[in-house]
């Protein structure tokens, strides 16, 4: 199966793979027409009623047809056409979606009489290393699957480009740099406070939360982060995971 666009995009940007910009154009506007050719063939009901029908089927002939010689500039420019044609009249405007209740459920509150700091300080140190142990392993598979479809479009003749395996290798390398950022600061910091007692103890558990809150920024603002659950390799959950346990910490520190 061909890379989509994304897929792409995500290899040239996160990864470092070097993809001509031209090949990345051409795949790109091959993907717009794809989606915009199945759109307007599924108004062929709406464009067979109008007076201009026969005027606008015969455009998204010329469309096709310019997309299978893979002149894909000429054949949107005539999808252009086609739409902007079928706007006149608009359609009427979708009814607006449906309010949410302003009821939410309330969240859970923690009673600090049942939880000492040392069970806080030791809940927390065991969420954090379980995450990164669970996020490690999801950007693994990624890694992998990654790596396979590569090794595929390699093999297929009918692929333009062809792929350094070793270069990708080393540069996938460059998905564990999340890890780099969310990194052990905060174990080795909540080690420290579960082995040291009173004053010593509040001062490194405002020290894990104040790590806490860098991870949060981190996660807010790294591009890669943003991007990687949306790869178009596979499905992850890495940012929602890393956030959801975050917000308990913060809560919990």
């Amino acid at each position: 199966m061909p890379f989509t666009i994304e897929q792409l995009d995500f290899l040239s940007v996160h990864i470092g793979v070097a993809i001509p910009p031209a090949f990345i154009e051409n795949k790109r506007r091959a993907e717009e027409f794809k989606n915009r050719s199945a759109e307007i063939t599924s108004r062929s009901d709406e464009m067979k009623q109008r007076r201009d029908g026969a005027a606008l089927e015969e455009l998204l002939k010329r469309a096709t047809t310019d997309a299978s010689g893979k002149d894909f500039a000429a054949a949107l420019k005539l999808l252009d056409q086609i739409e902007s044609t079928l706007a006149i009249p608009e359609a009427p405007p979708p009814p607006p979606p449906q309010p949410k209740s302003a009821d939410a459920p309330p969240m859970a509150k923690r009673d600090p009489g049942k939880d000492g700091v040392f069970v806080k300080l030791q809940t927390s140190r065991f969420q954090w290393n379980q995450t990164r142990d669970q996020v490690k392993a999801e950007l693994a598979s990624l890694e992998q699957v990654i790596f396979d479809e590569v090794k595929q479009i390699n093999a297929d003749p009918n692929e333009e480009m062809e792929f350094d395996l070793d270069d990708l290798a080393k540069k996938s390398k460059e998905l564990y740099t999340i890890l780099d950022k969310l990194d052990v600061r905060l174990l080795k910091t909540l080690d420290q406070a579960l082995g040291a007692e009173n004053e010593l103890r509040a001062q490194k558990q405002k020290e894990a939360a104040a790590i806490v809150k860098e991870y949060q920024v981190i996660l807010n603002s790294d591009p890669l982060v943003a991007r990687i659950d949306n790869s178009g390799f596979m499905n992850t959950s890495i940012k929602q995971t890393f956030a959801k346990v975050l917000d308990n910490l913060a809560s919990n520190l």
